[in-house]
């Protein structure tokens, strides 16, 4: 993963550059990882799973669900998976679904440090994320 990743329609990050991935690749720090495929209708967790990685569509799209009401539709430069990063490990508050055979990058807590280190705009970018989540969920409660 190199270069801009965009989270969501207007939120963009720079995630690294090329030459610094080939670094951390031969430092064996495990900052690099290879991207993932999962098919139509596998899911990439489960909410209560413990949380180690973090995921952006490359390509295809994801349901976010909560006790099996869909939450939120993914698609590509979008993440999930971030707050289990946050929450060093914490547990999954959703399931995640692919809707699409899809691929994802994968980012490691490694990674995850690295970028907000080096980058205090994906911390931002990753922030807006869960503000406009956080949001959508409390609008969910006060129409229930």
């Amino acid at each position: 993963l190199v270069g801009t990743v965009v989270f969501g329609s207007s939120d963009m990050v720079d995630v690294g550059n090329e030459r610094s991935m080939r670094q951390s690749a031969r430092l064996g720090d495990g900052l690099n990882m290879a991207p993932i495929r999962k098919n139509k209708g596998e899911e990439i967790f489960h909410a209560d799973d413990k949380g180690h990685f973090m995921f952006v569509v490359l390509k295809g799209t994801l349901a976010i669900e909560i006790e099996g009401v869909h939450f939120e539709t993914v698609r590509p430069g979008g993440i999930v998976g971030e707050m289990a990063l946050i929450d060093d490990g914490g547990r999954r508050s959703a399931t995640v679904v692919a809707t699409e055979d899809s691929e994802l990058q994968v980012i490691n807590r490694n990674r995850f440090h690295h970028l907000v280190q080096q980058n205090p705009e994906f911390a931002l970018d990753v922030m807006k994320v869960l503000a406009r989540r956080l949001k959508k969920m409390n609008t969910r409660a006060q129409d229930d």
